[in-house]
């Protein structure tokens, strides 16, 4: 049980988004989940050294000795995945702007889940048989589908806030070129036309949020992030697309042979 469960949980793992920030709290945090990964991967290795000692042998202290082991290990995960909730959570403040109060929810999603895991790692070294820490591990494998929920949800949403960010910015550039008195008016015409490029990005956005409410299954976690990422990228390419075609328009503004 305690094999499969590792194996399940980290065979895969959820990354950080891997922009360049700024922001020091990020760092920290992503510093701290490197860290503890690490340690639960010594943790887990140390399990296994225990296990196949009792099966080998199968006394009293080596069942203790596996016990004592699989709770450290189960713990040292526990505070890794506590990191990971603590980085993700900070890093959604990079585009926050674009989206406060759907940021803000997923936030507090990540929050909760952060303050599970410290009562968990409180519950769990007060195990004192293999048969409640079996009953404990099989609830989370279930508990663990809403936590990836949250995680990838929130993942995405970074990504849906960085590309809002993005079209902001190129709005506010084609609202200043539209204003310009050296764009010719064969070019103004362009210009009003990224409005439709500018509705696609946004609803190939709006279709990939609403992945990240899809009904998740009672065993197993449905990954929505592949199909998400595909949207993401449709959208991103109407962004480039944008961009190109405007730099275009400006270049050929502020060249004096027109060309």
């Amino acid at each position: 049980m305690f094999l499969l469960l590792f194996f399940t949980l980290f065979f895969t793992q959820p990354s950080i988004a891997q922009e360049p920030t700024t922001i020091d709290q990020f760092t920290q945090f992503k510093n701290n989940y490197t860290f503890q990964y690490n340690q639960y991967l010594t943790a887990y290795s140390k399990y296994l050294e225990k296990k196949d000692v009792n099966t080998k042998y199968g006394s009293v202290t080596t069942e203790a000795d596996k016990l004592a082991t699989a709770k450290d290990a189960i713990n040292a995960r526990n505070l890794a995945l506590k990191t990971y909730l603590q980085a993700l959570r900070v890093y959604l403040d990079k585009y926050k702007s674009a989206d406060p109060a759907t940021t803000d929810k997923f936030q507090t999603e990540l929050q909760n889940w952060e303050n599970w895991f410290n009562e968990q790692l409180l519950i769990v070294p007060n195990f004192n048989n293999a048969n409640d820490l079996n009953n404990w591990v099989k609830d989370f494998i279930i508990k663990y589908i809403d936590i990836q929920q949250s995680i990838y949800s929130a993942l995405v949403y970074n990504q849906i806030n960085h590309q809002k960010y993005t079209l902001g910015l190129l709005n506010s550039l084609i609202d200043t070129a539209k204003a310009d008195p050296n764009i010719k008016p064969e070019n103004q015409l362009w210009l009003n036309n990224f409005t439709v490029r500018s509705d696609l990005v946004n609803t190939s956005l709006e279709e990939t949020a609403s992945l990240t409410i899809k009904k998740q299954y009672q065993t197993r976690f449905d990954n929505f992030y592949p199909d998400a990422k595909s949207g993401l990228n449709t959208a991103n390419n109407y962004l480039r697309q944008i961009y190109d075609n405007l730099k275009i328009i400006i270049v050929k503004s502020t060249n004096p042979d027109g060309n």
